[in-house]
């Protein structure tokens, strides 16, 4: 698995994970698996609640080769009251 992280003007996050299939891996196990860092990785980033811009679970397209896939999430860290 491998993931990049940048920060837009707007506060908004964006993190593109590329999982890689396991043997005999299927596409709704990738797609678990790219979700489940996400939500992981937005938790750590803004210590505390989140949200995605657009449903991470929505069934986007995603960028395809045989050997990755890489789906996009944009979230926002909630601030606190």
């Amino acid at each position: 698995m491998e993931y990049s992280h940048r920060l837009l003007d707007n506060d908004e996050h964006v993190v593109a994970v590329t999982v890689g299939p396991g043997y005999y891996e299927s596409e709704p196990s990738m797609a678990r698996r790219h979700n489940e860092f996400a939500n992981r990785y937005a938790a750590k980033t803004c210590l505390g609640e989140y949200a995605f811009v657009h449903d991470p679970n929505v069934d986007e397209r995603m960028q395809q080769a045989w050997w990755k896939r890489t789906k996009n999430y944009v979230f926002v860290c909630k601030q606190s009251r």
